[in-house]
């Protein structure tokens, strides 16, 4: 019996797996590493700015320490539920308008 399950459903879900979780997995992965060079490039930057210059490199990089810190400190799966169901309710639905382009987002940001 469980033999014909799995018989039965296991190349739709082989299938499934190459026509969503490959392209979605490469989407991200592209956008992911574009992220990580810039963060990377900008918190390793010293800059010789002095005065008001200085200040604004040291938030640009209290910003992206922040960013680093909450991407690394929360799960994946709760990073989703906010982008997918907690922007909408915020009024910011442009941002992930489907669940495809929500896990874009969540799987781009969370590995750059």
């Amino acid at each position: 019996l469980m033999f014909e399950f799995i018989a039965t459903y296991a190349p739709q879900l082989i299938i499934a797996g190459i026509k969503y979780t490959i392209p979605l997995a490469l989407i991200s992965f592209v956008i992911a590493v574009v992220i990580a060079a810039i963060v990377a490039v900008l918190r390793s930057y010293v800059p010789n700015a002095t005065g008001l210059g200085k200040f604004g490199w040291q938030v640009l990089k209290f910003i992206l320490w922040f960013y680093v810190w909450i991407f690394r400190s929360t799960p994946m799966l709760v990073q989703l539920f906010v982008v997918f169901y907690g922007l909408p309710k915020l009024g910011i639905s442009w941002l992930s308008p489907s669940g495809w382009i929500a896990a874009i987002w969540v799987l781009s940001l969370n590995t750059g």
